[in-house]
This record gives C-alpha cells, structure tokens and sequence, in this order.
C-alpha cells in the first residue's frame, strides 16, 4: 500500500511537470487521496507493531515469572548448601575424637 501512494504521488509529479495546465484543485484532491492512503498504511502499520510490541511483552513477562521462579530455587539451594558447610565442622571434629579412640 505504501507503495501505491509512493506512486500516484510519483505520477502526479510526472503530469505536474509535464503539464503545468493541470488545476491545482485536482492536484490537491490527488494529494489527499495520496495522503489518506499513507495514513491509513501508516495506521494499519501501527496497529500491526503494536500487537507485535504487546506480544513480545507478555513473552518476556512468562519469561521473568520463570526467571524469578529459577532464582527462588537457586536461592533454597544455596541456603541448604550453606546449612551443610555449617554443619561440616562439627562432623569433622567428630570423625576426629573418633579416631583418637582407635
């Protein structure tokens, strides 16, 4: 569609130039047709970028919910490995007085 209105507005400078009689009331009525026509691929473009844009932002959401999700896990994990370093010293010490019985 845009490229139809690149060429009527193309055609209508070609008469333009070719024939300086032309009313400029009819080149007017072809400006607006031309105009309208940008506008409304302009607005059809707009439309289709903002369903694109709307998306691509529920995409990324689903993929922060994952995300924070994932880090939530990670975070456990790491609290459960830190219980277990805490308690390796006292195991050690027990392995340890164990050994000097023998």
């Amino acid at each position: 569609m845009v490229g139809r209105a690149l060429q009527a507005e193309y055609d209508q400078l070609l008469l333009t130039h070719r024939d300086p009689s032309v009313h400029p009331d009819v080149m007017s009525i072809q400006n607006s047709d031309a105009a309208a026509a940008a506008a409304a691929v302009s607005e059809a473009e707009l439309i289709a970028e903002a369903k694109q844009l709307t998306k691509h932002k529920t995409q990324l959401e689903v993929r922060m919910r994952i995300l924070e999700d994932h880090n939530r896990q990670l975070e456990a994990q790491l609290q459960r490995l830190h219980l277990l370093l805490d308690q390796v010293p006292s195991v050690f010490f027990i392995f340890i007085d164990r050994l000097k019985l023998f």
